[in-house]
């Protein structure tokens, strides 16, 4: 209902563990529990179906548009992460931020003319 590139909708992206893999999730709902007051007391209720009371109950806003648009990237200022190529030539995310830290671990250790 949401949409989206991936064969199953919208995945949700895990922000700066994309180097190391962990670009997008997918979440998938198996059960709704809703909350009811009987006399005063919780219960919890089962709605059944999740696709079919979302179906329901759903009515898009453009305020989420907005939002899921920002996190597809559809922006001008999105920009895929950079890449670096590794030891047998390929272009990788990863390879790019390991020389990343490597390049900062090294000016912490050293300053110019000599060790610390």
């Amino acid at each position: 209902m949401i949409g989206g590139k991936h064969a199953d909708g919208y995945c949700s992206k895990l922000g700066y563990a994309r180097p190391l893999g962990w670009g997008s999730v997918r979440i998938a709902a198996k059960a709704l529990l809703l909350l009811n007051s009987v006399d005063d007391k919780p219960l919890l209720h089962n709605a059944g179906d999740v696709i079919a009371w979302t179906k329901s109950h759903y009515a898009p806003s453009p305020m989420q548009e907005e939002w899921l648009a920002m996190h597809r990237h559809k922006h001008p200022d999105a920009a895929d992460y950079p890449r670096a190529k590794d030891r047998d030539g390929n272009e990788n995310i990863h390879t790019f931020h390991t020389k990343l830290r490597t390049t900062h671990s090294r000016a912490r250790r050293y300053r110019k003319g000599g060790k610390r």
